[in-house]
């Protein structure tokens, strides 16, 4: 009876041993059921966020060829300005252009008047000026008969000048008399 006893126990064991197994186990498939809710959950959560990204680019997609087909319809409108502007701004150089020519031409012409105008003063001149070399030779003339004598008053001019020389070596010394008496007065006093 002993050996049915003990093979009892064994098999008690045995058994709870295995119930714990399937406690552990239908713990860890109750996990796993959990993880495959919760990623079968977030896999629905990705399909619907592919949806809607899918959509979204579907709409950006609709949007992106309306904006591409306004700003080809706006390119075209604007080379067609360009190509009007550019054609009213070169009739108005044109005529701008000419009007400027016209100016310039008319400014160019006075001044060819008022250059013909100053040539006939300037030969006038001339005519005047060669006038003038015939008197100044005249001068010339009687300025080289004058006596040299008549001009001659460097020597009283230098004269002038050594007395003036003199004059300011008399006013130093006189100077530095004055000075030396003050300081004989300073160093010997009464």
């Amino acid at each position: 009876m002993f050996v049915n006893k003990e093979k009892i126990t064994e098999m008690q064991s045995l058994l709870d041993s295995l119930n714990g197994r399937v406690k552990n186990q239908n713990i860890e498939l109750a996990r796993l059921k959990e993880s495959n809710e919760e990623l079968t959950q977030e896999l629905d959560d990705s399909r619907n966020n592919l949806k809607a990204l899918a959509e979204q680019l579907n709409f950006l997609t609709e949007t992106f060829k309306q904006i591409n087909s306004e700003f080809r319809s706006e390119l075209s409108d604007t080379k067609l300005f360009l190509s009007k502007a550019k054609k009213d701004l070169v009739n108005d150089l044109s005529v701008e252009f000419s009007t400027e020519m016209q100016a310039r031409t008319k400014s160019l012409t006075e001044d060819l008047d008022s250059f013909k105008e100053l040539k006939t003063k300037i030969d006038a001149m001339s005519e005047d000026s060669s006038n003038m070399k015939s008197e100044i030779a005249k001068f010339i003339n009687i300025a080289q008969t004058v006596k040299k004598g008549d001009f001659d008053l460097s020597k009283y001019a230098k004269t002038l000048d050594e007395g003036n020389q003199e004059k300011l070596e008399l006013l130093r010394k006189v100077d530095s008399l004055e000075r030396f008496i003050a300081k004989q007065r300073r160093n010997n006093p009464r």
